[in-house]
């Protein structure tokens, strides 16, 4: 059970809004419906939809078998306490939680307002019937995966899994390219027999002063796109992967490690 919070009319949204995508796994063959979506990211699709591209973010997980599990109406997944990915904070695996959602999808909405971005976001969909169980990282995780088939993971959810509500998020973006992705094109063997050498050169110059534009516009407002590990240091989420890249414009995504600061400092480093 769940269901969704938009922020606008439901025209943005191409499912019923009682409906929510999932990738997961099914412990019983049952007929489903299914759609054909393109994978963004690891827990994330996008497909065409009102002319632009809808995304939804934190649906579950597309291959492997660390897929949530869709079993009598409830999903199973896994809470990871030690993850060692972004800021560090427990998460559940494929999933966000409800304050990382709407969190991003504020920081979105302000972030549009200012000018700062062509994504808008849609809303959060809700997840209710949720069960998770606990491993302290993906690696622990994994060797857990490793050494069970379904029937023990199942009992070991209806023995020792607690019960949770998980989010996912819904914008439309203008592409979902990512700046990486058209840089490792150019390591295609034999690339320059299609495109000339110097216009690649320009082309690269391009990108990297487009998003270094895009970082200080950020700045001068007063945002990092990035944030600081519990252990101390720097961490930047402001690489070339969360950068997306259309025709003739670059714009920076995934706002969930937005924070405002002053200190001029963090931001130049």
């Amino acid at each position: 059970s769940g269901g969704t919070q938009l922020l606008n009319n439901d025209s943005k949204y191409p499912f019923d809004t009682k409906q929510l995508p999932i990738m997961c796994n099914f412990a019983e063959e049952k007929p489903r419906k299914t759609f054909q979506a393109y994978q963004s990211s690891y827990r994330s699709i996008v497909f065409s939809h009102n002319s632009q591209w809808f995304k939804a973010k934190g649906i579950g997980i597309p291959i492997g078998n660390s897929r949530p599990i869709f079993q009598d109406g409830k999903i199973l997944s896994y809470r990871l306490l030690k993850p060692k990915i972004g800021s560090g904070e427990p998460l559940i695996w494929g999933f966000s939680t409800r304050e990382d959602a709407e969190k991003e999808i504020s920081w979105m909405k302000g972030i549009k307002e200012q000018g700062l971005s062509q994504v808008e976001p849609i809303g959060i969909g809700i997840y209710e019937n949720v069960s998770v169980l606990d491993f302290d990282d993906r690696i622990s995780l994994f060797r857990y995966l490793d050494s069970v088939d379904l029937k023990n993971i199942l009992e070991h959810f209806s023995e020792r899994s607690r019960q949770t509500t998980v989010c996912c998020i819904f914008c439309d973006e203008p592409s979902d390219i990512r700046v990486d992705e058209i840089l490792y094109a150019f390591m295609f063997p034999g690339v320059e027999k299609v495109v000339n050498k110097s216009d690649c050169k320009d082309y690269v110059k391009w990108l990297g002063s487009s998003c270094a534009y895009n970082l200080r516009q950020f700045h001068t407002h007063g945002l990092l796109h990035g944030t600081i590990p519990k252990k101390g240091g720097f961490f930047t989420n402001s690489h070339f992967c969360n950068h997306l890249v259309g025709e003739t414009e670059t714009w920076m995504t995934d706002f969930h490690m937005v924070e405002k600061t002053t200190d001029k400092l963090r931001m130049e480093r």
